[in-house]
This record gives C-alpha cells, structure tokens and sequence, in this order.
C-alpha cells in the first residue's frame, strides 16, 4: 500500500512538470515554480539482456533522501531509507514485459521523483532457413523468384535486419523497426530474386541479425540459413569474330575460335547457305564466304555469321614452259601467265636474277629463260618460261647481178636471217641443168653448165608466219669466146602471170632481132609459127590446165638460130571450204590437237594455214616443200593447251595462198568458221580427289577415292597401274594399287555427267620415292691449312631428286645445304654433291659427314627421311713455326714467373730474420 502512494505521488509530480513545460501561458504563470531534476542515477541507463541471463542494475541519488528503491515485476527492492544507493538484480530475466523503476522521496524538492532502467531482453531465433513457393534448384534466367527466409521465435524484431547473400556479396536487407512487439515472433522476409547466368552456381542465404546497439553483443548476433546452391538455365551466347582467315586444308574447328556457353550445354554445328558443315572438314579456296555459326538449346538458338576467307599460297597457272614472242613486242601481251592466292599475290618477272619490267619491249637478243614469281604471305610460287624472240626474214642484201661464161657453173645462195627459221622458195626459169635445194637455215640454187637459157632472174623468198622477204639474183650468162651463141632474142611479158582457175591469160612473147617466125608452143592456146612478126600473143579465154607450161620460141637467121623461154605461170584455185573439227569443251591445263580441214586448193606449195585466237595471230603453218600443183585436201595441225583465259573465245583457221607480188594483193585468204570454246577449270570439275597429293615409297602400297559431286552416269580411274574402268553409276570409285613401282604414274580420276561439264577429270598429284642405296662422302683426309679442297657426297639411287637436299656437317653443326629441286627427273638418280672446303688448324681431328634428306611435304613422312654417310676424320697439316714461338714464349714467361717467386721469398726470409 505505501509502495502505491508513493507512486501515486511521483505520477503527480511528473503531471505537475509536464503541465509547467506545456503551454506558454501555462509556463507564464508557473515560471518561478519549476520542480528540479530529479536526483536520481541509474548505472547503467540502458540494459541489453539475453533471455534467462543474468541483469543488475544501480540506482544512486545525489541529495539526501528520506529513502529509495526499485519497483519492478521482477526484483522489486521496495524503499531503502538511510542509503545513497539501491541494486536491481535478477538472476534470470525472463519477463518480457519487464520496465524496473527506481524512485525516491527526499526532503527538499522534487519532494518524491524516479527514473526507468531501459532494458531490452532479446532472444536468438531457434532456426532460419530459405525456402519458395516453387522449386528454386533450377531457376530460368530472366524469370523473377519470390524466396522466403523463416526466422523462428526470435525477439525483440524491432532490431531484427534480415540480409540476403549472393556467395559473401550481400545484395538485399529488410528491417523491422516499425514492429515494437517484445515477445518472440516467427518472421517471413521475402526477396524478389530475378536470375541471370552469372548466378549459375551461386550460393545464396539469408541472415537474422539482430543489431541492439552498442550495449548489446559485438558483432550484432546473427545466424545464417543453410545455402541454397542454384542452377540459373540459360539460352546460349556464342563469342565469335566477325570474321577470320583460315588456311587451306584446315577446317573452322581448328581455327575460327567460336564458342557457345548455355545451361544446359548448348548444340552448335556450322552451316554454310542453310546446309550443315563437318566442323573438322578441310576447307579449300573455294570455300570463302559467309559462314554461320549456330548454337541451341531448349531456352533458345542464336546464331552469328563470320566471314571466313580460306587462304593458300600463290599459285601459278596457263604458264607455257615456252612462248614465242614477236619482236618489239613484250611479256605483257605475249605470255598468259596467270597468278592467283589468298591474299592475292604480287607478281614479277625475273631474268638472271634481276627483276625486269614485263611492258618493255623485246629485241631479237632478249630471248632466253624468264622467270615468273609470285608472292604472298602464304608462300612462293615461280614458273620458268622459256623465251624466243621471232621476227620476220631480213634479207642482208635483196638484189645481185651475176654474169657467167656459158658452160662454167654458179652456186646462187639466198640465207635469211628470221626466227623461226625461214622455208624458202625459188621462182625462176626451169631447166635441166638448174636445181634448187634447202637445208638448215639456207636455200641455193645450183646451176651447171650454164647456157643463155639460164640467164634471167632468180628470185628467192624467205618466210616465216610473222612475214616474208624477197631477195632478186639477175644472171646474165655469156658466149665471150670465139662462135658463142648469143642470148635468145626473145623477151616475154609478163615474166610470171599468176592466173585463177578458169580465168582468162594472156601473155606477149617479142622478138629483138629479125626471125623467121615465133610462136607460142603450149597445151591449151599454141599459136603455131607466125612469119614476118615481131611479136605474138598467147590468149586461153579460161585457163584449166594446171600442166601448162607455155614456151615462146622463135627461129632466126643468125645466131641464135632457133630459142626458147619459158612463161612462169602460176595457177590457182580458192579452197572450198576451210573448217576446224568441233572440240567446244576443254579442260584448263590439257594439251588438245585441233585440224584445219582446208578441202581442194592449188598449189599447196603458196599455202600458210594461220590460226587466230580471236583477233590475234597465235601459229602459222606454211606447205612449200610441197611442189603439188592440182588442187589437194591438206589438214593444218595445231597444238592447244587453253587456260582460263580462253574461256569464250573463238578459234578459226584461215588458209591463205601468198602467191608473190603478182598474185592478188592482199592475199586471198578463207576463214573457218569460228569455233567458241569453253574452257573447263580443274576446280570446275564436279570431282573430288582424297586425299589430293600423295607421297608413297617405292613399292608400297597406295590408295585414293574419288567422289562425284553431282548427279553421274558413270567415273573411273585412269592409270598405268591400277586402272579401274568406267563405273557405272557410282559416286565413289577408289584407285588400290597394292605395290606401286611406277615412277611415271599420273593417275587421273574422270568422270561423264549429266549436267555441264560433260566430262571432265583430276589429276592426283602423286610422288613416288626411294631413300638412296648409299651416300658418301670422298677420302680426303689429310689438309693442308689454307688450301681449298672439293669434297664430293656421292648420292646412289634416290628419287625423286626434286625434293633432295645434302646437307653438309662438321661434328654436329650444319654448315652448309645444297637443294636441287630445278631437276624434275621422277626416276632414282645418282646425285653428286660438291663443298668447297678451307680447312684451318681448329677443323684438326674433326668428323665431317654428308647427309641425303628428302623433304617430301606435309604429306611425306615426318620427320623427313635422311641418310647420312660414314664421317671422315680429318687431318689438317699447318706450319709449326707459330706452335713452337708460341710454346718457347710461354716457357720463358714461366721461368720469368719462377725467377721472381724465389727471389720474393729470399727478400721476405731477409727482413725476418733482421
């Protein structure tokens, strides 16, 4: 009862303050009447209890007091007169609604006062664990998750902060500060979780951490759930390069660095126009484009396109290994090298090892070997062409006057200088005693016995296909001595009729001195003798007769008293036609006869067969050996290798008939009709060769598949070994050859087809090889120092010697390498190869060997195959004049040394012993 007086007083009191401390009209009036503070400390103002721990607390007051105490649920003191100070103490504070009060009553004022003790009681939660409202083991990226953390029986929650953790990341906090509820409650803390594939196995947890201040436990108590590991699925991402070069032969696996991550693992494959790619399968120059890589799966499918260009080195096609080229033209325009790679190449053109300009003009000296290289990152290629420089007959001098005593004899030679050689012909007066001939690079005419018939002219024309040239001989033939005949008095004009078939001719034969009659002897239009004339003509209205010879003679009544001279006719016919056989497709690179059919022309002996490739002149073919004068049916041969450039053009032959300057001017000549061809590339071929180069060893066994790329009637394996015949419809044939020893196998897979191409075939490139029987080196042992020796490294029986290199050592260091790949010999050989060697006194007692490695390619064994040779141990000789200085300087120094060391030593004994 005294306990709630007191109370009932101390509520008064605080009523009476607050009421003073309210209003200013309130404080106006009651301002001098303001109760102090109350005298009363607590030690300490505020408790922080663990639930069931102990709790104590002091209350002190700073004025006499008539008594004071603690009121409380639990631990009440009651009033304590006669003391400064009170204790509150509980063992185990368990009331949660515990609020102890310490009071007092004193004898001034405040007359009665108290204070609260602060006391939070807290208690950790009995379990915290994570759980969803669904499966959360497995969560989709981009899909939000409501996660729920459980906090059991834990107090008080106002200083309750739940904290969400990705692994020790802390990504969310939830506080409850606006719930005041002392008592432990169960708590549910949501997180809105949205999961990306950086979360993929991530750990996440949730923490009750309960944060009291700074009276309370340091660090703030907390306890974490167990960890939920999760799996995020994910749709795939592929990282990939816009684009990528890739080396041919290689595939996109090897080295277009694409990848695709995704939960679960993606599928991925490479398309090519919508059509799935082996990843692993070699790819060739052909393949260059778009490529598309895919990944999927089932949260999605992405695909990127890279750019892939597939790069290999230069390589060198349509290069003849020899090309005439007309003079004062250039390689430019006359020589159908083509260079191609990836990156595409630089070119040049290289004679003697220097580069020369292709656009420079040739003279007739410039011929000779050139060489065309071609040059990219990826390597080098070079084809040696083989030059001759061609030019028309020239003629050092084009006339000459010849005069011989009848009965002697003159040789009339005629050489012209022109390349190709020229083919020479003779017009002139025939007669019995008058040959011609040719050989080589000259013609002569051989006349015997000369008579003043054989005067005249003789005329020589040399020719080639690029022109011809004219040399006159005028021989004048005397009767000097004493009853000579003189020259026959007739003259014929003109002196060569060229005449066309069934045309009209005429010809005037006159006398220069009075006759008894001339006339005109022929086979077709003979005149008979005609007195008191002086000249006679001889007309045929359509000539026909390819014999006729006609002859004008004439009797007189001096000297000469009868003559002759014979009118030089040439009769021809146009041909009927000119036609080349019909070859329309051609594969690039194979070597094709083509004939000009030329039916029905005279005389053959003025024939040139040229062939034009559109409009330029590429061979000519001329026919003079051929004394023929009927009309014949001859055939022109040419010799076709196309190349890619070709494609489209057009061939025709042309038979022209050059029959002098008085034939018709230009020459007549008939075109063929034009012939378009098609130029098939390799590449072109709907054939596939596997593998594409072959490196065997003699007598081993060897195998290669072909495969059809489109639709066939049949394909087949053409070979010295191992041939297989057309199969018909299949579309993959394979050449076996169980022990191959044919070094001149250039097997070829063809194969007939539908579609364009028709037919076509490949060639497997295929090298045949034999380690060599032996390899040594000379027996050169003893050397002089300073002397240059040869030493030779004889290599027996290799092949092929293309791919051979000797390489030279001395011990075990490489000092020198010979190659000979400029010999394509496919057969075993017996090589010969040389070191120029100065040997000095360090080589002394060293071992020198010479080693035969063939180094066939990546497709050859690896490492490469070599065989080395017994070493040699050599002995070089040197002067020993130096050896000996040397060695008597040394021993001199050394006794110097000796001197000044006993000499030290007496000095040192010396001064000790003083």
């Amino acid at each position: 009862m005294e306990t709630k007086i007191h109370l009932l007083i101390w509520v008064l009191l605080v009523f009476q303050r607050d009421l003073t401390q309210g209003g200013e009209s309130i404080s106006a009036s009651t301002e001098s009447k303001v109760a102090p503070e109350c005298p009363v400390e607590i030690s300490p103002q505020r408790a922080v209890v663990r639930y069931g721990d102990p709790v104590t607390a002091k209350c002190t007051t700073t004025q006499t007091a008539r008594g004071i105490g603690w009121e409380a649920t639990v631990g009440a003191t009651g009033m304590k007169t006669d003391v400064q100070s009170v204790t509150w103490n509980v063992s185990s504070l368990t009331d949660w609604t515990a609020e102890p009060k310490c009071y007092g009553n004193f004898l001034t004022e405040p007359k009665q006062c108290g204070k609260n003790l602060i006391i939070i009681l807290y208690k950790y939660p009995d379990s915290v664990s994570l759980s969803s409202d669904s499966p959360v083991d497995q969560m989709v990226e981009g899909i939000q998750y409501q996660l729920q953390c459980e906090i059991k029986n834990i107090a008080p929650i106002q200083y309750l902060t739940v904290n969400w953790y990705r692994g020790q990341t802390l990504i969310h906090s939830q506080t409850f500060s606006h719930n005041t509820t002392r008592t432990p409650v169960n708590v549910s803390a949501t997180l809105l979780f949205t999961p990306d594939r950086a979360d993929n196995g991530q750990q996440l947890t949730c923490e009750a951490e309960l944060n009291l201040g700074p009276e309370g436990p340091q660090p703030p108590p907390a306890n974490q759930s167990d960890p939920l590991r999760i799996t995020v699925l994910y749709g795939p991402v592929i990282t990939c390069p816009p684009s990528a070069t890739v080396k041919e032969g290689q595939s996109l696996e090897s080295s277009v660095p694409c990848t695709a991550v995704g939960n679960p693992p993606p599928d991925t494959q490479w398309l090519i126009e919508g059509q799935e790619l082996e990843p692993d399968e070699p790819l060739s120059r052909r393949d260059t484009g778009l490529f598309t890589f895919e990944a999927e799966n089932r949260y999605g499918k992405v695909t990127q396109d890279v750019d892939v260009t597939v790069i290999y080195g230069a390589e060198i096609t349509g290069c003849p290994l020899s090309v005439d080229v007309e003079e004062h033209h250039n390689l430019q325009s006359s020589v159908t090298c083509t260079a191609e790679g990836s990156p595409p190449p630089e070119t040049r053109w290289v004679k003697d090892g220097q580069q020369i300009d292709p656009s420079v003009k040739l003279t007739r000296t410039d011929g000779g070997q050139f060489t065309y290289e071609a040059t990219n990152t990826q390597g080098t290629a070079s084809h040696t062409v083989t030059v001759e420089i061609r030019y028309k007959p020239q003629f050092v001098q084009s006339t000459e006057s010849l005069s011989l005593a009848a009965g002697g004899s003159v040789v009339l030679n005629c050489s012209a200088e022109g390349s190709p050689l020229p083919q020479y012909h003779w017009r002139y007066l025939e007669a019995p005693n008058v040959q011609d001939s040719s050989t080589g690079g000259w013609s002569v005419v051989n006349i015997t016995a000369a008579t003043p018939e054989n005067s005249g002219q003789y005329t020589c024309t040399a020719r080639n296909y690029l022109g011809d040239t004219t040399r006159a001989f005028t021989l004048t033939v005397r009767e000097d001595e004493e009853g000579a005949v003189p020259d026959c008095p007739l003259e014929i004009s003109p002196q060569r009729v060229v005449v066309r078939y069934g045309d009209p001719v005429t010809a005037n034969c006159t006398t220069t001195q009075t006759a008894r009659g001339i006339g005109w002897e022929a086979t077709v239009g003979s005149t008979g003798m005609k007195a008191d004339v002086q000249s006679v003509t001889w007309n045929v209205s359509s000539l026909t007769d390819w014999t006729a010879e006609p002859k004008c003679y004439g009797n007189f009544l001096t000297e000469p008293k009868q003559c002759r001279k014979n009118l030089n006719i040439s009769l021809y016919k146009y041909p009927d036609s000119v036609s080349v056989n019909q070859t329309v497709q051609m594969v690039e690179g194979r070597q094709y006869q083509l004939q000009c059919e030329v039916q029905n022309i005279a005389p053959v002996q003025y024939l040139t067969v040229n062939w034009y490739r559109g409009k330029t002149l590429i061979h000519s073919q001329t026919f003079s050996h051929n004394t023929t004068r009927t009309p014949v049916n001859v055939s022109a041969t040419l010799l076709f290798t196309p190349d890619r450039p070709d494609n489209g053009q057009q061939l025709t032959c042309e038979a022209e008939l050059n029959l002098g300057p008085e034939g018709p001017q230009p020459p007549p000549a008939n075109q063929s009709d034009p012939l378009r061809i098609t130029v098939l590339s390799s590449e072109d071929c709907p054939i596939q060769i596997r593998p594409s180069r072959l490196v065997v060893r003699y007598g081993d066994p060897v195998r290669a598949e072909c495969t059809a790329t489109q639709p066939l009637r049949g394909m087949g394996w053409e070979a010295t070994a191992g041939p297989t015949g057309m199969q018909i419809v299949s579309q993959v044939v394979t050449w076996n050859v169980s022990s191959l020893t044919d070094w001149t196998s250039e097997p070829k897979c063809f194969g007939n087809f539908y579609q364009t191409p028709k037919q076509c075939e490949k060639k497997l490139t295929i090298v045949l090889y034999k380690l060599p029987d032996s390899v040594s080196l000379n027996q050169t042992v003893q050397m002089e120092e300073g002397r240059q020796y040869q030493l030779q490294c004889a290599v027996q029986n290799i092949a092929p010697v293309q791919y051979l290199t000797v390489n030279w050592y001395r011990g075990k260091t490489l000092i020198h390498s010979q190659t000979f790949s400029h010999n394509t010999t496919r057969t075993p050989v017996n090589v010969s190869a040389t070191l120029l060697f100065t040997p000095d006194r360090a080589d002394n007692g060293q071992q020198f060997t010479c080693e035969a490695e063939l180094n066939l390619g990546p497709e050859g064994p690896q490492p490469p195959p070599a065989k080395r040779g017994k070493p040699v141990m050599i002995t070089v000789l040197y002067d020993l004049k130096d050896y000996f200085m040397m060695s008597m300087a040394l021993n001199s120094v050394a006794v110097l040394f000796v001197v000044i060391s006993v000499v030290l030593c007496i000095c040192r004994r010396s001064r000790n012993e003083s």
